[in-house]
């Protein structure tokens, strides 16, 4: 979300911007399916391709109305095929999502809560069902390290300190 903002800020910016350069050449990928998105990224491009810019497009959805200096690259049939495929896996089923939202419901209630059903880890205790000890082992060995580095460092910092107190004692005593 955040690149499809940046892209369109960045393509804003260039079409509000003055005229700095007589052409450029500008490749723009829209990997996105959101139509709108696009539409909003054509608008800016097409505004570019108007003041004189070379602009590659590859998109999945094609222009229909291309402009001279404006050459648009589709992907529509890759992501055609690829959503084919996905429809065809997704509806490959012996009943619709709703018959069997039904059937099981109904299963459930004809076995009295299907126990059988249930998970296993209900029968686990606290710490079997929490990972405790991975939870305590993550947690708990930075925790140590940061409290025997910190207790290192005090230690140093005293023994500097302490001696120089035994000097500036000395210094005194002399």
């Amino acid at each position: 979300m955040r690149r499809i903002a940046f892209v369109t800020l960045t393509l804003a910016v260039a079409a509000i911007a003055p005229r700095f350069t007589e052409s450029a050449k500008i490749l723009v990928v829209c990997p996105c399916m959101d139509p709108s998105q696009y539409i909003c990224v054509q608008s800016y491009l097409k505004t570019l391709a108007a003041r004189g810019h070379e602009i590659t497009s590859v998109s999945a959805f094609p222009q229909k109305k291309p402009l001279k200096n404006f050459r648009d690259i589709t992907l529509i049939n890759r992501y055609t095929e690829r959503a084919r495929e996905i429809s065809a896996t997704f509806h490959d089923r012996p009943m619709k999502p709703l018959d069997a939202a039904i059937y099981w419901t109904e299963y459930v209630l004809r076995h009295k809560g299907a126990p059988q059903l249930r998970e296993a880890a209900r029968h686990w205790n606290f710490l079997q069902r929490h990972s405790v000890d991975t939870i305590a082992i993550l947690f708990g060995i930075p925790l140590l390290l940061i409290i025997f580095i910190t207790r290192g460092i005090c230690k140093l910092l005293l023994a500097i300190f302490r001696s120089k107190d035994r000097e500036n004692k000395k210094q005194k005593n002399e």
